[in-house]
């Protein structure tokens, strides 16, 4: 299955530069943004708030916010989960799309 998407993602609090050169550089028009974020809480507290800035940056680009695929990941610092961890994530985000 082809999408039409931008993905991105985007690691601890806030966006990283990498992130907010994207969300200022890239055209989304007529796309369909699906953002992926990991958080060093595991309650994923500030995800509302996430989602709202990601949908206004990208609608502000003329694309279509569709969804924010939020994961707990580690603390600032430290090691991030092994790719089994990582692995079931994005089995997790490819589910919701083909479905």
């Amino acid at each position: 299955m082809r999408h039409n998407s931008a993905r991105y993602a985007c690691l601890g609090r806030q966006t990283t530069p990498a992130i907010n050169a994207v969300l200022e550089n890239i055209d989304f028009t007529g796309k369909k943004v699906y953002a992926v974020t990991y958080q060093a809480d595991p309650s994923l507290s500030g995800t509302d708030t996430r989602r709202e800035f990601y949908k206004d940056a990208i609608a502000r680009k003329g694309g279509e916010f569709i969804e924010l695929y939020a994961f707990a990941g580690s603390s600032p610092g430290k090691t991030h989960k092994d790719e089994s961890s990582l692995k079931s994530d994005m089995d997790k985000v490819a589910a919701s799309l083909s479905s």
